[in-house]
């Protein structure tokens, strides 16, 4: 009995006492925060704060317009879903179509669609009659669920909830953030995942040698869901294997642990990686069917995505496959607010030095998820476009590092007055991005800082309304003042949003009578239509500058006296009246037309503005006049933007040879020929030019 009560009192012997937990700022720089006391109330503040910010997406996002590229998501999402009820009979993901016939790109089997499947279940659930309000509503969702990580990442960091508070509203405060969050379902749920998997790959490193099962399950989710919306989310697995070597090189009793424990860890990291991995395969029809072979194919799609799209960067038109290697950089530094890039530079220089190992490790691999996917884009010369919202994943991190440092600025400032001065310069630097969002909802992603400007000068220089979400409003608008309800025919409207504005009339608008014309705002000339609906999406900087909203114009979206979108009014139509007299040949009457037309449009042929459809025609009839010093301009004007244009060819040839100049004329007569195998005309110049032999 005594033995017996010996060995109990010996299992039940006090261990030697551990030492208390380290202090938030001891962890920082060995002294005590002085936000330590107030944590509970930081901690309801940021939840509080969560609340705030969803109530203030939901109704600022309500009822905002939506862009192709979310309709092209949509579509092939119910496409995916359908592969998978028809039992894999159904392969019209690979060739999908919009409502109007509008065929998807291509690409589009790279994408994933995880989000998609989520919104497409809420939207059955809802009803489909708004669906792209019950999308956004998700989406909306998933950027607070992002603040949310974010600011669980700061508290990792810092190990206070203040900083979670403070990177809370820096990160939804930024224009660019708070903009996407309330339309853009492309990239906002992916950098939701990418903050997320960060999060818990920071969760899964510190508990090493034994990360809980929560915590394994939270990677596994977070990494299924970012790789099964881009394939580029891979790059996480990296991180987590990159920083988990840095863990085991800097933390020598972990070195200890970990072989003894290998069966667990590895358990758990083996679930994690492999269950993310087969989640992502089964919910991805193309991967599906040939697994290996289509993830490599998708993996290697990100790195030269084959899809051109025109770029307005620094007041030229260039193209995503080949931009200069400061296009991120600079839209980035344009766009960010000042005070949160000064933050993240200040931060990153003083805590690097500043921090304690124990969190050292947390900040690095917080700062390498925010600074290295921006480096290898601009190594890589990555194809990108639309700003840097391919990039926009790696901002979360960058707002952890800029919302810790000030944080800890706050703390080493010790006086409180000291410490509420610091809060107010950076808050007095958040009223210009703040002031914008309010007077610019739903356009607030168009935000360009003082470096730019504003957005009066980036206008001109860089791209403004490149999700087109500002034809919504022109839309209405057209609805509310001008008499088509009561048109006893289809009126014809004209626009370069065709699938959109198709799409939302005949579901907002459903017995309104429109016929809608897919038409390009340069060619719109060669067109007949009622009225014309043009946002200002990939117009040169001298269309913007000349031409841009165009005669005729009788309501604008504005942003500072500054036109994303014009409704047009045809009141006469000289240039389809001329463009008609031209097919019949009629070029006196075609002649006279032009002339009106260019003096309604203020235009002249020195100018380096073409218009885009007309000057060859323009041209031509005044070649058929015998006005040959008039034609050989249009003509020219017109090869400058079309150089295998059979009319401005055939005009420049013959004007060419009536001046003697047999090589110039010999050269444009070829091409016309070329393009016009038929023609006579060409061919007879160049028989008696001895080009061609004479029958």
């Amino acid at each position: 009995m005594k033995q017996k009560r010996k060995r109990t009192l010996e299992h039940t012997k006090p261990t030697p006492a551990t030492p208390p937990p380290a202090q938030p700022a001891e962890l920082l720089s060995g002294h005590q925060t002085a936000s330590a006391g107030r944590e509970p109330r930081f901690r309801r503040l940021f939840y509080l704060s969560l609340a705030i910010m969803l109530a203030v997406l939901w109704i600022a996002g309500y009822d905002s317009g939506y862009h192709t590229d979310e309709m092209d998501m949509n579509a092939y999402g119910k496409a995916n879903i359908s592969w998978y009820s028809s039992g894999g009979k159904d392969t019209s993901f690979a060739q999908v179509s919009l409502e109007d016939g509008t065929p998807l790109p291509p690409t589009m089997k790279f994408y994933g669609s995880a989000f998609e499947y989520m919104a497409t279940c809420l939207t059955t659930l809802l009803g489909d009659r708004y669906e792209y309000n019950t999308r956004h509503l998700l989406n909306q969702f998933f950027a607070v669920l992002a603040v949310f990580f974010a600011g669980l990442i700061a508290r990792r960091v810092a190990d206070s909830y203040r900083a979670a508070v403070i990177t809370a509203w820096l990160l939804f405060l930024t224009p660019t953030f708070f903009g996407l969050s309330i339309f853009n379902t492309k990239d906002i749920p992916f950098l939701t995942g990418y903050a997320a998997t960060v999060y818990f790959i920071v969760c899964f490193l510190e508990t090493l040698p034994t990360p809980s099962w929560r915590t394994t399950v939270g990677l596994l989710a977070a990494l299924a869901f970012t790789m099964s919306i881009r394939v580029g989310g891979v790059l996480l697995v990296a991180y987590l294997f990159l920083f988990g070597a840095i863990y085991w090189l800097t933390k020598k009793e972990l070195r200890k642990e970990l072989l003894p424990t290998f069966p667990q860890w590895a358990l758990r990291l083996l679930v994690a990686l492999g269950g993310a991995l087969l989640i992502t395969i089964l919910s991805w029809p193309y991967v599906m069917q040939n697994p290996l072979p289509n993830l490599v194919s998708a993996i290697n799609s990100v790195k030269h995505f084959p899809q051109r799209i025109p770029i307005n960067f620094k007041g030229e038109l260039i193209d995503s496959l080949h931009i200069p290697s400061d296009y991120l950089l600079t839209y980035m530094v344009l766009t960010i607010p000042i005070v949160v890039q000064l933050l993240f530079l200040s931060s990153t220089l003083y805590l690097l030095f500043s921090v304690a190992l124990t969190r050292k490790r947390i900040l690095l691999l917080v700062l390498f998820a925010a600074v290295f996917p921006v480096v290898y884009a601009v190594v890589t010369r990555m194809p990108v476009y639309n700003s840097w919202r391919h990039l926009l994943f790696v901002y979360p991190p960058m707002v952890v590092v800029a919302g810790t440092g000030l944080h800890v600025f706050m703390d080493r400032l010790k006086q409180p007055a000291f410490q509420w001065a610091l809060a107010v310069v950076c808050a007095l630097g958040m009223i210009g991005p703040v002031r914008w969002l309010v007077r610019t909802n739903p356009l607030g992603y168009m935000y360009y800082n003082e470096l730019a400007g504003g957005f009066g000068k980036a206008y001109y220089e860089y791209e403004s309304d490149y999700w087109q979400i500002s034809v919504k409003e022109a839309i209405d608008w057209l609805v509310a003042h001008e008499p088509l309800a009561n048109a006893e025919d289809s009126v014809t409207v004209s626009t370069n949003a065709y699938s959109f504005a198709r799409y939302y009339t005949s579901h907002r608008y459903p017995g309104l009578k429109i016929r809608w014309i897919r038409s390009s705002y340069r060619r719109r000339f060669l067109n007949e239509w009622r009225y014309g609906i043009f946002n200002s999406m990939f117009l040169t900087p001298l269309h913007l500058e000349y031409d841009f909203p165009p005669p005729g114009t009788i309501h604008r979206v504005d942003i500072d006296d500054c036109t994303l979108a014009a409704v047009v009014k045809d009141t006469n139509r000289f240039d389809r009246q001329g463009i008609l007299a031209f097919q019949q040949s009629d070029f006196r009457r075609a002649d006279s037309l032009f002339s009106l037309f260019i003096a309604q449009v203020g235009y002249q042929v020195s100018q380096p503005l073409p218009l885009e459809g007309l000057d060859p025609m323009i041209g031509f009839t005044k070649l058929a006049l015998n006005d040959n010093d008039a034609a050989l301009p249009y003509a020219l004007k017109g090869l400058e933007y079309e150089p295998n244009n059979y009319f401005a060819n055939l005009t420049a040839g013959v004007v060419y040879y009536s001046q003697g100049d047999l090589s110039k004329a010999g050269q444009y007569l070829n091409v016309a020929r070329t393009v016009e195998p038929d023609d006579i005309y060409a061919t007879r110049l160049l028989q008696q030019m001895g080009v061609l032999p004479r029958e």
